[in-house]
């Protein structure tokens, strides 16, 4: 897969919940030119008593993809293998815009995939050190201290989506290093 010199657009497609990773590997069997990606959060999970963490679609069913600006008509090539349709604008354009097309740079520029965020706790309030829940500052809707996440809300393809991201527990309290965090409440 080779993107161009040339600039680039990013897309999304439709697809059948949990065909996601075969609609990428078509896409990437097609089409040398462009890249594609499903978005997939790391949580906790508890089994047994035993604590680990998995990866999990964030958006089940939408595959992002980046390609040359200039492909008009580079949806056509696509494989329909699980695809159920290519988002567009109102003028049957493929390429995302404003927010939209924000959110898939995002996407691409985290690789697909949101770890665990560090946060710690400074009396009654959560501080979020790194990861995608300090990008996501703004957007936070609730923290569950005992699951260990946050819930996010974010706009995408004209609706708000809420999705859950993991965080870890830092112990702070042998150190003022950490004191520069944001704080949610």
């Amino acid at each position: 897969m080779v993107i161009s010199n040339h600039p680039v657009s990013y897309g999304c497609i439709f697809c059948l919940s949990g065909r996601e990773d075969l609609v990428i590997s078509n896409i990437r069997h097609t089409c040398e030119n462009v890249r594609a990606m499903s978005l997939k959060i790391q949580k906790h999970m508890t089994k047994q008593s035993k604590k680990y963490s998995v990866f999990s679609p964030a958006l089940p069913g939408y595959v992002f993809f980046e390609a040359p600006s200039r492909e008009i008509s580079l949806c056509e090539r696509f494989p329909k293998d699980g695809l159920v349709r290519i988002l567009t604008n109102h003028l049957g354009d493929w390429r995302l815009q404003y927010r939209d097309e924000e959110f898939a740079k995002w996407v691409f520029q985290n690789n697909g995939t949101l770890c665990f965020s560090k946060a710690y706790q400074e009396g009654d309030r959560v501080k979020i050190l790194s990861g995608p829940l300090k990008e996501m500052e703004g957007c936070i809707r609730r923290i569950d201290r005992r699951g260990r996440s946050g819930q996010i809300e974010i706009k995408f393809d004209g609706k708000l989506v809420r999705v859950w991201l993991g965080f870890e527990w830092i112990d702070c309290s042998k150190t003022n290093a950490f004191r520069s965090g944001l704080a949610l409440n």
